[in-house]
C-alpha cells in the first residue's frame, strides 16, 4: 500500500512551492530592485496588497501616494492607509456597486495626478470584476447578468474578457488616454493561458486587438449581443509611455512545482500544454488515477465553481505534472 499520508504531505509541499514562486510581494520586489525616482502607485486585483508591499519594500517613501483595490478580506486597510494609500473593495467574481465606485475612483485618481507623475500599476487576477466603468446605456443589473452568464458559459478567459471589454469604458486599453502622456510602468501577475497582457485584468492599459465588432465568432445569447454597441468605439492605440512586464505566471508556478517534486525524489514529466475542462470531469479523472501504486497520475489546481449550477462551471487547471510513486 502506498504511504498516503506521506503522499499528501508531498503534494502540499509541491503546491506550496508553486505558490511561493509567484507570490506577489517577492515578485514585485525583485522586479523593482534598483528602480529610481518617485511613483504614484495603483494596485488592482486579488494580489493587490502583496504586490503593493513588494513595491514599498523597494521604494519606501518614494511611493508618494496610491490607490489599492482588491476583494473583500484580501487587504489590511490599516496597514495600507498608514502608508498613505487609499483602499477600496470591489465585487468578485461578479461586479457590484463597489466595482463601479472603484472604477470611478480609479479614473479620478489618475486624472488628478500631477502631469509630471510616474505611475506604477500592479495588476493581478480578479481585476476584471473588481473595477469597472460602464459604457453609456449599460446598467449594473445588465453587467451582473452578463457576468453570471459568462461564468457558466464555458468560454475561454480570452473570449470572456472580449465580451467584458465591449461593455466597458476602461477595459481594452481604456485607461491609456487618461495618462495624457505620463510615463507608466505596469507589472502583471498572469493567471491566464498564454500570458497575453491584453487578457490579464481585461487589458486596462493594453490597446485592444479585438474591438466590439469582433464578437461575431462567439456564440452569445441574443439578449447579450443586444447590449454590445452597434458601432464600436475608437480603439486606443499602443502608447510608447507605457512599459508592461509580467512578473509571475502559471508557467512559473508549474516549473516550481516540478522542481520541488524532483527534489522530493519523484521522476517528473512536465506537460507545458494548458489543460482545461469541466470541474466534474477534472475531479473524476483525478480521483480515478490519483494515488494508485505503479501508475502515473496528473495533478493540478482547479477553479472551484463560483455558484451552484446545473451545468458545472468552467475549470482551469493551472499547472500539471506526472510522476510515479517512488520506490521507498
Amino acid at each position: 500500500m502506498p504511504d498516503m499520508a506521506g503522499a499528501r504531505r508531498d503534494l502540499l509541499t509541491i503546491f506550496q512551492a508553486a505558490l511561493t514562486r509567484v507570490e506577489g510581494r517577492a515578485c514585485v520586489r525583485e522586479s523593482l530592485r534598483g528602480d529610481q525616482g518617485t511613483v504614484s502607485l495603483i494596485a488592482l486585483g486579488k494580489a493587490a496588497q502583496s504586490m503593493t508591499q513588494g513595491a514599498l519594500d523597494v521604494l519606501g517613501d518614494r511611493v508618494l501616494d496610491g490607490l489599492v483595490i482588491s476583494k473583500a478580506g484580501h487587504m489590511d486597510e490599516s496597514l495600507l492607509r498608514a502608508r498613505g494609500l487609499g483602499c477600496l473593495e470591489g465585487g468578485h467574481p461578479v461586479p457590484d456597486e463597489r466595482s463601479l465606485r472603484a472604477g470611478r475612483e480609479l479614473v479620478e485618481f489618475i486624472r488628478t495626478r500631477p502631469k509630471d507623475s510616474r505611475l506604477l500599476f500592479l495588476i493581478s487576477g480578479g481585476t476584471s470584476g473588481l473595477v469597472e466603468l460602464l459604457r453609456d446605456g449599460i446598467d449594473l443589473a445588465s453587467l451582473q447578468r452578463v457576468n453570471q452568464w459568462l461564468l457558466g458559459s464555458g468560454l475561454s478567459i480570452d473570449a470572456m474578457n472580449r465580451v467584458r471589454k465591449s461593455l466597458s469604458r476602461i477595459k481594452g486599453g481604456g485607461l491609456i488616454p487618461l495618462l495624457q502622456g505620463r510615463p507608466a510602468q505596469v507589472l502583471l501577475i498572469s493567471d491566464v493561458p498564454g500570458d497575453e497582457p491584453g487578457v490579464i485584468g481585461s487589458g486596462l492599459l493594453v490597446a485592444d486587438e479585438h474591438p466590439a465588432c469582433g464578437l461575431d465568432d462567439l456564440a452569445l445569447p441574443d439578449w447579450l449581443r443586444a447590449l454590445v454597441p452597434p458601432v464600436p468605439p475608437p480603439v486606443p492605440t499602443k502608447a510608447d509611455n507605457i512599459r508592461v512586464s509580467i512578473v509571475a505566471s502559471l508557467a512559473d508556478a508549474r516549473e516550481a512545482a516540478a522542481d520541488k517534486a524532483r527534489e522530493l525524489g519523484y521522476a517528473v514529466t512536465l506537460s507545458r500544454a494548458h489543460l482545461g475542462g469541466m470541474s466534474m470531469w477534472s475531479a473524476d479523472g483525478w480521483r480515478t488515477n490519483c494515488g494508485m501504486p505503479g501508475r502515473d497520475f496528473m495533478s493540478g489546481v482547479v477553479n472551484r465553481p463560483s455558484t451552484c449550477r446545473s451545468i458545472p462551471d468552467r475549470a482551469g487547471v493551472i499547472n500539471t505534472w506526472r510522476w510515479w510513486w517512488p520506490a521507498r
